[in-house]
């Protein structure tokens, strides 16, 4: 539903959107001929918020390259993400807010977003980005400029896609030889895996159990099918706590983002923790992966949200992800079997021959943020058991 607003200032009519039951972000700017950064910046949202029916959106009208916009800052933004989402240069946005690098930006402040400077590649289609390599293509996608050294892996990384997604998207191999000047087409995280063509529709699986099928009916409600399917493969239910509703939706929210790729889940509920206030107990928590997407790529991915706790394992199999009522992240550098470790492992120096002294080990690195606020550790086992059956080693909380 579109509704009709008194003019704004600039003698254009603001046009406002209602939400109805199954709309998307991306259905209603595609709708509108607009971006979905657009309609974000315009209601002060990120792209991963989830939407109500009845809610209500500002419509931007459709930003012509050479004009300014604005845009609402949404939390979690940064001048970084911002000047990608619209293609332009961290420093043209600084320049046309008369702001500096150091200046702290707060949701719900509004920025001037500068024109696109116009500048095309030897492709045609493409802009190219300047020094860093990266622009925006007349049909807003992102793209790369190959530059000297730079290789297909190297490029997916820098844009946090896979190498597959990256050369699926421009027509090569994996293992193609890149041309300097070459303009690439980069996919947006999760775009470019085999999708199973339905939204909300899910597969995880455990260790014993399974769930496959759709997760919300047509207004949005939670199936009760998906509820016990969930419980069931989360070890949830009966005398356990219920599975926490707004748990389901992030991992729902997570496996359309990815493509409808299957959740590979190591543990849901269970008892045994390191923690006394883990989330594991209270079945408001998760570790799981999903195969094919690397886990540094998952983790960025679920940082999005708010009021999360995401727990980085480099040395494990999983990503953790809790619902609580204010967001955390932290790095656990254990290996299976071990305790929380805070630290990373030392890794010896190789001395060198004529060396007269052996070089001291690199002072190791402090955890991003602790896990929770006053946890105390709990429980002696070095392992824990997932409820998918997994044994644990470095355990989520």
């Amino acid at each position: 539903m579109v509704v009709a607003m008194p003019a704004s200032a600039s003698g254009r009519e603001t046009r406002t959107h209602i939400v109805a039951p199954g709309q998307l972000l991306g259905t209603i700017a595609r709708k509108y001929g607009i971006s979905v950064q657009a309609l974000c910046g315009a209601n002060g949202l990120n792209e991963n918020d989830i939407i109500r029916p009845g809610q209500r959106l500002v419509i931007p009208p459709p930003r012509s390259a050479n004009k300014p916009g604005t845009h609402i800052v949404a939390p979690g933004q940064t001048f970084v993400s911002i000047a990608k989402a619209y293609g332009v240069t961290v420093k043209d946005l600084l320049a046309a807010n008369r702001m500096r690098e150091t200046d702290v930006i707060r949701p719900g402040q509004r920025l001037v977003i500068p024109p696109r400077k116009a500048s095309t590649s030897s492709g045609g289609n493409a802009s190219r980005g300047g020094s860093s390599g990266s622009g925006v293509s007349d049909n807003g996608y992102r793209t790369h400029r190959v530059e000297e050294g730079h290789r297909l892996s190297l490029i997916a990384r820098r844009y946090g896609v896979s190498t597959a997604a990256l050369a699926a998207a421009n027509g090569i191999k994996p293992d193609s030889v890149l041309r300097v000047g070459q303009i690439l087409k980069i996919p947006e995280p999760g775009v470019g895996v085999t999708p199973t063509g339905k939204r909300s529709y899910v597969r995880l699986i455990g260790y014993r159990q399974r769930y496959e099928g759709p997760v919300f009916d047509r207004n949005g409600r939670l199936l009760p099918a998906a509820r016990a399917g969930f419980a069931r493969v989360l070890g949830t239910g009966g005398k356990r706590p219920p599975l926490d509703e707004r748990l389901i939706r992030l991992l729902v929210q997570t496996s359309d983002h990815f493509g409808g790729r299957p959740l590979r889940i190591v543990s849901g509920y269970r008892l045994k923790s390191y923690y006394q206030d883990s989330r594991h107990r209270m079945s408001r928590a998760v570790d799981f992966s999903i195969p094919g997407v690397p886990n540094e790529v998952l983790r960025d991915y679920l940082r999005r949200f708010r009021n999360v706790g995401v727990g980085y394992y480099p040395n494990s199999s999983f990503v953790h992800l809790d619902v609580r009522s204010s967001s955390a992240y932290w790095v656990d550098y254990a290996r299976p079997g071990e305790p929380p470790r805070k630290t990373p492992y030392r890794i010896a120096a190789t001395p060198r021959k004529d060396a007269t002294a052996p070089s001291a080990a690199a002072e190791p690195l402090r955890p991003i943020d602790a896990p929770s606020p006053g946890a105390r550790k709990f429980g002696t086992s070095r392992v824990g058991l997932g409820a998918a059956g997994v044994a644990l080693g470095a355990e989520g909380l």
